[in-house]
């Protein structure tokens, strides 16, 4: 079973290599850490984690990554996709909390983590995505998502 694979905007915070990363702290990678309920390995473990951009947004440059991405995808992978930006770059429908087919796999779309997103004051809002990536990670159970 491969790992779910995290796709984020950009990271002003460092590195390629630190893409959604559970740090620093109130960083977007921290904060849905947070938002699943996960420690900070358990975190790790459960995802792979790229950005479609550097340290800022270009639609541009996230449409090419977005490309690449797919060029180079698995079959049956499984992506959850970050927010409305980020499903644009994809060209696929952005929900708060839903399938989307992407190219031989499976999309699953949640509102993007930052602590600008007001969505997350919501507890439920909070609970609905965690339930979904929860059930997302066992792929058994993708199914019961739709």
């Amino acid at each position: 079973m491969t790992r779910p694979l995290l796709v984020g905007e950009s990271n002003p915070h460092g590195p390629p290599s630190a893409a959604l990363y559970p740090y620093p702290i109130g960083s977007s990678g921290w904060h849905l850490r947070q938002i699943l309920g996960l420690t900070p390995r358990e975190y790790l473990d459960a995802f792979d984690r790229v950005n479609l951009c550097g340290s800022s947004w270009s639609l541009a440059e996230a449409r090419s990554w977005a490309s690449r991405l797919r060029e180079h995808a698995p079959p049956g992978f499984r992506w959850i996709l970050l927010g409305a930006r980020v499903c644009r770059a994809f060209e696929v429908p952005y929900r708060r909390c839903g399938l989307v087919a992407i190219d031989g796999g499976t999309g699953l779309t949640i509102g993007h983590p930052s602590r600008r997103n007001r969505i997350w004051n919501d507890p439920a809002e909070r609970e609905q995505a965690s339930r979904a990536v929860s059930m997302f990670l066992k792929e058994d159970r993708i199914d019961e998502l739709a």
